[in-house]
């Protein structure tokens, strides 16, 4: 079976319709409007601060700063703490060394008196 064409409609002004239309199609598109430059300015706008956007950005830029400032402070401050409760300690233990050695030396000097009464009695 053959497959022909009605008489009135012939081949070259369909595919010259076919061309016209998608040649069309492109024409119709508008040209670019300078959006995408004007994103580009809106972020670096946005990056620098000058914006609202901006300010926000930089205002949480500042507060994790302070944060961070916040955080060191508190270590450093724990730190101090704890080195002062390791001299405490180590001051009481230096303390009860000292009562234990003078307790000791106290003990040593009583014996030394009891053997040279004995002594004494003993070459009277």
């Amino acid at each position: 079976m053959d497959f022909a064409l009605p008489a009135p409609i012939r081949p070259v002004p369909i595919l010259l319709l076919a061309v016209l239309l998608t040649a069309g199609g492109c024409a119709t598109l508008p040209p670019p409007d300078h959006s995408r430059d004007q994103a580009v300015t809106a972020m670096q706008a946005v990056r620098e601060g000058k914006t609202p956007a901006g300010l926000l950005k930089g205002a949480r830029a500042k507060l994790n700063t302070a944060r961070q400032l916040e955080r060191q402070h508190r270590y450093a401050l724990a730190r101090r703490l704890y080195e002062q409760v390791v001299w405490d300690i180590d001051l009481a233990r230096s303390q009860s060394r000292t009562r234990t050695l003078i307790q000791e030396r106290e003990a040593l000097e009583a014996d030394i008196a009891k053997l040279k009464r004995a002594l004494e009695e003993a070459g009277k």
